[in-house]
Protein backbone atom coordinates (compact mmCIF):
# COMPACT_ATOMS: atom_id res chain seq x y z
CA UNK A 1 0.00 0.00 0.00
CA UNK A 2 1.24 3.48 -0.90
CA UNK A 3 1.31 6.05 1.88
CA UNK A 4 0.94 9.71 0.96
CA UNK A 5 1.71 12.60 3.24
CA UNK A 6 -1.01 15.13 4.04
CA UNK A 7 1.00 17.70 2.08
CA UNK A 8 1.04 15.46 -1.01
CA UNK A 9 -2.70 14.89 -0.77
CA UNK A 10 -3.34 18.64 -0.50
CA UNK A 11 -1.07 19.21 -3.52
CA UNK A 12 -2.98 16.58 -5.54
CA UNK A 13 -6.29 18.21 -4.70
CA UNK A 14 -4.91 21.60 -5.72
CA UNK A 15 -3.84 20.18 -9.10
CA UNK A 16 -7.31 18.72 -9.62
CA UNK A 17 -8.99 22.02 -8.70
CA UNK A 18 -6.70 23.95 -11.06
CA UNK A 19 -7.65 21.49 -13.80
CA UNK A 20 -11.35 22.11 -13.23
CA UNK A 21 -10.80 25.86 -13.10
CA UNK A 22 -8.75 25.73 -16.32
CA UNK A 23 -11.57 23.82 -18.01
CA UNK A 24 -14.11 26.39 -16.82
CA UNK A 25 -11.84 29.22 -17.94
CA UNK A 26 -11.61 27.74 -21.42
CA UNK A 27 -15.41 27.43 -21.60
CA UNK A 28 -15.71 31.07 -20.51
CA UNK A 29 -13.12 32.17 -23.06
CA UNK A 30 -14.93 30.23 -25.80
CA UNK A 31 -18.16 31.98 -24.79
CA UNK A 32 -16.52 35.37 -25.22
CA UNK A 33 -16.42 36.34 -21.55
CA UNK A 34 -13.94 39.21 -21.17
CA UNK A 35 -12.59 38.15 -17.76
CA UNK A 36 -12.58 34.41 -18.34
CA UNK A 37 -10.30 33.69 -15.38
CA UNK A 38 -12.42 35.72 -12.97
CA UNK A 39 -15.61 34.14 -14.25
CA UNK A 40 -14.12 30.65 -13.93
CA UNK A 41 -13.17 31.36 -10.32
CA UNK A 42 -16.70 32.57 -9.54
CA UNK A 43 -18.25 29.52 -11.23
CA UNK A 44 -15.86 27.19 -9.41
CA UNK A 45 -16.84 28.75 -6.08
CA UNK A 46 -20.49 28.25 -7.01
CA UNK A 47 -19.85 24.59 -7.85
CA UNK A 48 -17.97 23.91 -4.63
CA UNK A 49 -20.56 25.73 -2.53
CA UNK A 50 -23.35 23.74 -4.09
CA UNK A 51 -21.55 20.49 -3.37
CA UNK A 52 -20.98 21.48 0.27
CA UNK A 53 -24.61 22.59 0.68
CA UNK A 54 -25.83 19.29 -0.78
CA UNK A 55 -23.55 17.42 1.60
CA UNK A 56 -25.12 19.34 4.46
CA UNK A 57 -28.56 18.11 3.40
CA UNK A 58 -29.83 20.87 1.09
CA UNK A 59 -31.79 18.82 -1.43
CA UNK A 60 -32.30 21.94 -3.57
CA UNK A 61 -28.62 22.96 -3.68
CA UNK A 62 -28.32 22.22 -7.40
CA UNK A 63 -31.45 24.23 -8.21
CA UNK A 64 -30.21 27.13 -6.12
CA UNK A 65 -26.80 26.97 -7.79
CA UNK A 66 -28.49 26.96 -11.20
CA UNK A 67 -30.39 30.14 -10.27
CA UNK A 68 -27.15 31.82 -9.17
CA UNK A 69 -25.41 30.54 -12.31
CA UNK A 70 -28.05 32.26 -14.41
CA UNK A 71 -27.33 35.51 -12.58
CA UNK A 72 -23.59 35.15 -13.26
CA UNK A 73 -24.21 34.44 -16.93
CA UNK A 74 -26.75 37.24 -17.24
CA UNK A 75 -24.24 39.65 -15.70
CA UNK A 76 -21.90 38.91 -18.61
CA UNK A 77 -24.47 40.11 -21.14
CA UNK A 78 -27.13 38.65 -23.42
CA UNK A 79 -24.67 37.12 -25.90
CA UNK A 80 -23.13 35.04 -23.11
CA UNK A 81 -26.43 34.25 -21.39
CA UNK A 82 -27.67 32.26 -24.38
CA UNK A 83 -28.59 28.57 -24.16
CA UNK A 84 -25.14 27.40 -25.29
CA UNK A 85 -23.59 27.77 -21.82
CA UNK A 86 -24.37 24.72 -19.71
CA UNK A 87 -28.02 24.92 -20.75
CA UNK A 88 -28.57 27.71 -18.24
CA UNK A 89 -29.11 30.72 -20.45
CA UNK A 90 -32.35 29.67 -22.06
CA UNK A 91 -34.45 30.99 -19.20
CA UNK A 92 -32.51 34.13 -18.30
CA UNK A 93 -33.92 37.59 -18.45
CA UNK A 94 -32.34 40.24 -20.71
CA UNK A 95 -29.18 41.94 -19.48
CA UNK A 96 -29.80 44.91 -17.19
Amino acid sequence: MVSLSAETIVDLHAVKRRGIRSFLEQLARDAGIADAEGFARKWHILMKGSIVAAGEGDRDAAKRAQQIGRLLLNDEGPAVAGPSICGLGAETTPHR
